[in-house]
């Protein structure tokens, strides 16, 4: 099984009317039913039933178990393209950029008045290099 992805408006409302038209002749049906019809995953299948309950063209008879049993209404497909059409006509809103100026001047950041424990300054530190500095050269320790 290859995967179909589908992204746009047309795309999904084909879906839907392909679910519809493979599936009217049921009484009930199921979201295994329209795995089989679709060819698709039944993950998919189960948004796509859902996307046609939220629209009002499917609507839940029963429940057998953890199974869910639908129906179409009896205007399913126009109700589809109703769904896609009013989709379509709404422009999608872009918001403008706004430029924010800040007015207030961050506060400076607070340094340590004692960076290091006591007996651990600067001089243990030029110490500690100056050996270092003695050991990377080969010279005998001074002390």
């Amino acid at each position: 099984m290859t995967r179909q992805y589908l992204h746009t408006n047309e795309q999904k409302q084909d879906m839907c009317l392909k679910i519809i038209r493979s599936l009217r002749h049921h009484d009930t049906f199921t979201v295994r039913m329209v795995a089989q019809a679709t060819g698709l995953g039944s993950m998919i299948d189960a948004k796509f039933v859902r996307l046609l309950q939220d629209i009002g063209s499917v609507h839940a008879v029963h429940r057998k178990g953890s199974q869910v049993y639908y129906a179409f209404d009896d205007r399913a497909a126009s109700k589809v393209r109703a769904h896609f059409s009013s989709l379509a006509e709404k422009p999608t809103p872009v918001a403008k950029a706004r430029m924010t100026v800040v007015k207030e001047k961050a506060s400076r950041p607070k340094s340590r008045t004692r960076p290091f424990e006591p007996g651990f300054g600067w001089s243990f530190i030029n110490e500690i290099d100056a050996m270092l500095r003695e050991v990377r050269r080969g010279m005998p320790t001074m002390q």
